[in-house]
């Protein structure tokens, strides 16, 4: 059990605080909540990262889908 303490026109005044089982489990339920979610930002986050940079394919302009479009009428053939 602790103790607050607040100023007051009178002097200060000192409650105690205590705590309830409901109290501890809503406490440690919201924890677990925000851990969980941090650990889906974390892993969102690394998957971005890894999939940025899987990309070379692309950056090199090798994919055949985006050279054919590139290309005039006379360089395919028709």
């Amino acid at each position: 059990m602790s103790q607050t303490h607040t100023k007051t026109g009178e002097g200060v005044l000192v409650d105690e605080v205590r705590e309830s089982p409901v109290d501890k489990y809503l406490m440690r339920y919201r924890r677990n909540l925000l851990l969980v979610l941090l650990l889906i930002v974390i892993v969102l986050a690394v998957w971005c990262y890894l999939r940025r940079d899987s990309g070379d394919a692309a950056k090199g302009g090798s994919s055949p889908g985006y050279t054919a479009a590139g290309r005039s009428a006379e360089d395919r053939g028709a």
